[in-house]
């Protein structure tokens, strides 16, 4: 049982991921002109938030959601993801996700404790089920309750290193979001801007949540 919305991907230049992420999310939205990721680029470097590209601050994400994309934008918990029937509401009425978390190899969730934060734009659910051939497409939320039992979700991401859809279990993204709480050693932290609370406070439990 699935539901998606599509978005046109971008290819990051740089530690821009966070940049484009929101990039990705303007064009879901039904206004004439995108937001592109130089315009959030020029937008952050003046308000102190970021150097390169980089975001390490998930309050700051929420101020260039709420400058630059109509509609209601939240920071909520990471908590909130455990809320199977809310979250899924939440799609069918119009809402997709910003989310900070660990990119492995292969662009899923992984536990890195922050060394290889990115962020990916979380726009729609499938369910599955065991024996079960078929996919039916969920649009009504009042069938969602009987439609979650014994049901496992997985969830669509699209984030800046990749042209594939991701498709992943929300478990593991869950904890790959809390495990965020340092920047990786190889980097050098002058090159960018870490918010004084620190990585843990700036990104680890935190979402964004948008209206489209």
């Amino acid at each position: 049982m699935v539901l998606s919305k599509d978005s046109s991907i971008l290819i990051k230049d740089g530690p821009q991921c966070g940049l484009v992420a929101v990039s990705m999310a303007s064009k879901l939205y039904n206004i004439s002109k995108h937001v592109s990721p130089d315009q959030l680029l020029d937008y952050a470097q003046k308000q102190g938030f970021t150097k390169l590209g980089e975001m390490f601050s998930a309050l700051n994400m929420l101020v260039l959601c709420r400058t630059f994309l109509p509609g209601d934008s939240q920071l909520l918990s990471i908590e909130y993801f455990n809320n199977t029937p809310q979250m899924c509401q939440d799609f069918l009425s119009g809402h997709i996700f910003i989310v900070p978390y660990d990119c492995d190899f292969s662009h899923a969730p992984c536990l890195a404790e922050g060394r290889k934060a990115h962020w990916a734009l979380i726009t729609g659910f499938i369910l599955l089920s065991h024996g079960e051939e078929n996919l039916t497409f969920i649009q009504d939320e009042q069938i969602l309750p009987h439609s979650l039992e014994n049901k496992e979700i997985k969830l669509f991401g699209r984030q800046s290193k990749s042209l594939v859809l991701g498709i992943w279990n929300s478990d593991e993204l869950i904890a790959s979001n809390k495990n965020l709480k340092v920047v990786d050693d190889k980097r050098n932290p002058e090159d960018y801007i870490i918010p004084e609370v620190g990585i843990e406070a700036g990104l680890a439990n935190q979402i964004i949540r948008l209206k489209i």
